[in-house]
């Protein structure tokens, strides 16, 4: 990672490009249309491929779900729905693995071949907008909900309230409840980032935030992290990370 890091963004914009040519851009489309008999038989499922792959996207920025590989995701083969498994990675744990996940959600190029001809600004986009509204309506309800988390915190989030625990005072807390009740704020910062979400905080603040907060803020190539998703010099994603 830190090799990456170091290459000029448009060596990585290059890199990137070049590898995705090694793919046909059709594959997943040629999938779909091979389960259809008819040209509407396809739109029908290309529709409810586009739908439900737009709202489980913002279902999963909302909750910070990560490892979102082709092996979490299944497809219906009926009506073309997709399905998401395996919610271990959730509430942005993405951000302290190894490599830290930066993306809120996929969308590649066999995704977008599904969609074409039609720009994302359309179905896609208009899709995600619809499901974020319906979110932000039942805001207290989804809180409420997450408030479970403060007295049944995940694993990881215990995990990492033990390193913050010893990285503050130099020891290690003994116990679950030792370090739950000395580090009492961590899950509610965690659902303080579904909170901001759902505000409307654009993400780049709420992933920078995130990233300060983990056990990457103290490596070397961290500010290259900030870099890479704050986006071209001058632009708004830029004064937002750096506030």
């Amino acid at each position: 990672m830190v090799n990456l890091l170091n290459l000029d963004g448009e060596e990585v914009k290059d890199g990137f490009n070049k590898t995705t040519k090694l793919m046909r851009w059709n594959l997943l489309r040629n999938g779909l249309e091979n389960l259809c008999l008819t040209s509407a038989a396809f739109i029908t499922i290309k529709n409810q491929f586009i739908k439900s792959m737009a709202t489980f996207s913002i279902a999963s920025y909302l909750i910070g779900v990560g490892d979102r590989h082709l092996e979490n995701f299944l497809v219906d083969t009926t009506d073309g729905e997709v399905f998401g498994i395996d919610f271990g990675i959730a509430f942005g744990s993405g951000t302290q693995l190894a490599l830290p996940e930066l993306m809120p959600f996929r969308l590649t190029q066999q995704i977008e071949g599904v969609i074409a001809p039609h720009p994302l600004e359309g179905a896609y986009k208009q899709t995600m907008v619809h499901a974020m509204s319906a979110l932000r309506k039942r805001k207290s309800l989804i809180l409420d909900t997450c408030e479970i988390f403060v007295k049944e915190p995940l694993l990881d989030w215990v995990k990492e309230a033990r390193r913050l625990q010893s990285d503050q005072n130099g020891e290690e807390a003994s116990d679950y409840e030792g370090a739950m009740e000395q580090l009492s704020f961590y899950p509610k910062k965690k659902i303080e980032v579904v909170k901001n979400k759902l505000t409307g905080i654009h993400p780049s603040k709420i992933l920078a935030k995130e990233l300060r907060d983990s056990k990457h803020s103290q490596k070397a190539y961290f500010k290259r992290l900030l870099y890479a998703i704050q986006g071209p010099k001058g632009s708004t994603r830029e004064t937002l990370v750096s506030s």
